[in-house]
């Protein structure tokens, strides 16, 4: 599939076989092409005093708190409760859903690239109800973006405007995970109490380069030691365990009969063992902070949510356009339409309607990209389509009629991907 995308500020259109020129402008509400067609809508229920964490499909995870929801009084809604979930990720996703795509800020409008887009909405008993003023909920959805940095995260009101929210960018930053890592690891004290066991380092690999390892306590409870160690219990077992705290960090279990006792523990390196304690955990950070940008794509995006609507983590489209003066051609009458503007680095969609009373038709295209159109005909469920590079300051457009009847998302992805 070859890749392409769209920014548009104005597009006009000449449709027909008349001479009648029209001007097309961005359309910024809520309003669905196909009235029927649109991505499944997951019902959820839940008893609102109780709160859940729910699991949805695409691995999306909901986690509500007690006592969240409120009614349109702010009354405190108890018993069961529904929640309506809808989740938006390919560009027929976004088009069929109706969703404006369009940001203003400080009067300039971008375009925003989705990595991740849903609508939620509750109810009791046919009536809508609303997340309590000092509740939220958190709603982790998957990032399919693995070449792009962190997105910021917007929130729409019912008009169709976005609203941008201050996010958090997801680094991982090696040298300072490597300063921590360091900062952890017990240099041989020859005053402390030793622990001396044997250990499988196939089982702990991280372990396998040094040989005679003394162990050291490594909580903050000095008396350990003699109160676990040395107490008068004859332990008949002794199993060792990894822990998250650090790439030295272990736990030492001991059981008995009648009794049982964890204890933190850490190897205790000498000074020729740090320098390649160091390299060692060097070398791990490193191939982790690789692994971590290549699958940045399955990671999951949290979103706090303090009302209900429409949420996307996204990113605005870039400056460098060109402006062409653009006609469209069909013989069947346009409702709107949406451009798909693609390139290496971006991909958008946007939603456009023919405004009767202009004679002109300006369109606003990144520098770089191809350019795909989709128009919604008057006959439900059909479209149009147009696709191919625009790198000329005029342009005429012939839509080419799509010959099957769009009747899901799917079927309009199909589409997208073979143009």
């Amino acid at each position: 599939m070859r890749k392409r995308i769209i920014y548009l500020a104005i597009l006009s259109t000449l449709i027909g076989c008349d001479a009648d020129k029209k001007i097309v402008k961005e359309f910024n509400v809520f309003e669905k092409p196909i009235e029927n067609v649109d991505v499944l809508i997951q019902k959820l229920s839940l008893i609102a005093e109780q709160g859940d964490t729910l699991y949805l499909d695409n691995e999306t995870k909901i986690i509500i708190p007690a006592n969240a929801f409120v009614d349109k009084k702010g009354i405190a809604i108890r018993g069961a409760v529904e929640l309506s979930f809808q989740e938006y990720h390919t560009d027929a996703e976004v088009i069929l859903s109706g969703i404006p795509m369009k940001y203003d800020s400080a009067g300039t409008s971008f375009s925003l690239e989705t990595d991740g887009m849903f609508k939620i909405s509750g109810k009791q008993k046919e009536e809508t109800i609303e997340i309590a003023p000092n509740k939220s909920l958190k709603v982790f959805t998957k990032s399919y973006k693995e070449d792009t940095p962190c997105f910021n995260y917007y929130t729409q009101n019912g008009h169709g405007k976005w609203n941008y929210k201050e996010t958090a960018e997801r680094v991982l930053n090696p040298e300072n995970e490597i300063s921590k890592e360091l900062s952890k690891v017990k240099k041989m004290d020859k005053e402390a109490v030793a622990i001396d066991f044997y250990i499988n380092t196939f089982k702990y690999p991280e372990l396998s380069q040094f040989k005679n390892i003394s162990w050291m306590y490594n909580g903050d409870k000095p008396d350990t030691l003699r109160l676990k160690l040395m107490a008068k219990i004859k332990w008949n077992e002794f199993q060792l365990v990894k822990t998250a705290e650090s790439m030295y960090s272990y736990l030492l279990i001991g059981m008995h009969k009648k009794h049982h006792f964890s204890m933190p523990i850490t190897p205790a390196f000498s000074d020729d063992e740090l320098t390649l304690v160091k390299e060692l955990i060097t070398k791990k950070i490193k191939e982790d902070a690789v692994a971590y940008d290549k699958l940045k794509s399955q990671y999951q995006r949290e979103a706090s949510i303090i009302h209900f609507g429409t949420h996307n983590w996204d990113r605005c489209a870039p400056g460098g356009r060109i402006i062409v003066e653009t006609s469209l051609f069909h013989e069947e009458k346009i409702k709107y339409f949406y451009v798909l503007n693609y390139n290496s680095d971006y991909r958008f969609v946007n939603r456009y309607i023919i405004n009767e009373d202009v004679d002109r038709n300006k369109v606003s295209f990144l520098t770089r990209g191809n350019v795909g159109i989709i128009a919604f005909l008057e006959t439900e469920g059909k479209v149009a389509y147009w696709s191919g590079n625009v790198n000329q300051k005029k342009v005429s457009l012939n839509l080419e009629s799509y010959t099957s009847i769009i009747e899901t998302p799917a079927d309009l992805q199909e589409l997208i991907n073979q143009m």
